[in-house]
Protein backbone atom coordinates (compact mmCIF):
# COMPACT_ATOMS: atom_id res chain seq x y z
CA UNK A 1 0.00 0.00 0.00
CA UNK A 2 2.80 2.42 0.83
CA UNK A 3 4.49 1.67 -2.51
CA UNK A 4 1.27 2.61 -4.33
CA UNK A 5 1.06 5.92 -2.47
CA UNK A 6 4.72 6.68 -3.18
CA UNK A 7 4.19 5.80 -6.86
CA UNK A 8 1.17 8.09 -7.03
CA UNK A 9 3.11 10.96 -5.42
CA UNK A 10 5.99 10.45 -7.86
CA UNK A 11 3.55 10.42 -10.79
CA UNK A 12 1.86 13.63 -9.63
CA UNK A 13 5.26 15.24 -9.04
CA UNK A 14 6.27 14.39 -12.61
CA UNK A 15 3.08 15.90 -14.00
CA UNK A 16 3.54 19.10 -12.01
CA UNK A 17 7.21 19.34 -13.05
CA UNK A 18 6.28 18.87 -16.73
CA UNK A 19 3.61 21.58 -16.43
CA UNK A 20 6.03 24.13 -15.02
CA UNK A 21 8.74 23.17 -17.52
CA UNK A 22 6.26 23.83 -20.33
CA UNK A 23 5.32 27.18 -18.84
CA UNK A 24 8.99 28.15 -18.56
CA UNK A 25 9.64 27.15 -22.20
CA UNK A 26 6.59 29.12 -23.36
CA UNK A 27 7.78 32.21 -21.47
CA UNK A 28 11.31 31.85 -22.88
CA UNK A 29 9.99 31.47 -26.42
CA UNK A 30 7.84 34.59 -25.98
CA UNK A 31 10.83 36.57 -24.68
CA UNK A 32 12.90 35.49 -27.69
CA UNK A 33 10.09 36.45 -30.08
CA UNK A 34 9.73 39.85 -28.41
CA UNK A 35 13.47 40.47 -28.60
CA UNK A 36 13.60 39.50 -32.28
CA UNK A 37 10.64 41.78 -33.01
CA UNK A 38 12.41 44.62 -31.15
CA UNK A 39 15.53 44.15 -33.27
CA UNK A 40 13.50 44.06 -36.50
CA UNK A 41 11.52 47.15 -35.51
CA UNK A 42 14.69 49.03 -34.60
CA UNK A 43 16.19 48.15 -38.00
CA UNK A 44 13.04 49.31 -39.82
CA UNK A 45 13.09 52.61 -37.94
CA UNK A 46 16.76 53.12 -38.76
CA UNK A 47 16.11 52.25 -42.41
CA UNK A 48 13.12 54.60 -42.58
CA UNK A 49 15.13 57.48 -41.13
CA UNK A 50 18.18 56.74 -43.27
CA UNK A 51 18.30 59.49 -45.90
CA UNK A 52 20.35 57.35 -48.29
CA UNK A 53 17.34 55.07 -48.86
CA UNK A 54 14.66 56.22 -51.22
CA UNK A 55 11.08 56.57 -50.03
CA UNK A 56 10.12 53.64 -52.25
CA UNK A 57 12.67 51.35 -50.57
CA UNK A 58 11.43 52.33 -47.10
CA UNK A 59 7.81 51.87 -48.17
CA UNK A 60 8.54 48.44 -49.67
CA UNK A 61 10.31 47.37 -46.50
CA UNK A 62 7.33 48.41 -44.38
CA UNK A 63 4.94 46.62 -46.74
CA UNK A 64 6.97 43.40 -46.51
CA UNK A 65 6.89 43.65 -42.73
CA UNK A 66 3.12 44.18 -42.69
CA UNK A 67 2.63 41.17 -44.97
CA UNK A 68 4.79 38.98 -42.68
CA UNK A 69 2.76 40.11 -39.68
CA UNK A 70 -0.52 39.26 -41.42
CA UNK A 71 0.80 35.76 -42.22
CA UNK A 72 1.98 35.23 -38.65
CA UNK A 73 -1.33 36.36 -37.16
CA UNK A 74 -3.37 34.49 -39.76
CA UNK A 75 -5.31 37.56 -40.91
Amino acid sequence: MIEAIIGLVVLLGGIVAAFFAGKRKERTDQEVDNHNEYIATKKRIEDATNRSLSDVDAFNSLQRHAERQRRVRGD
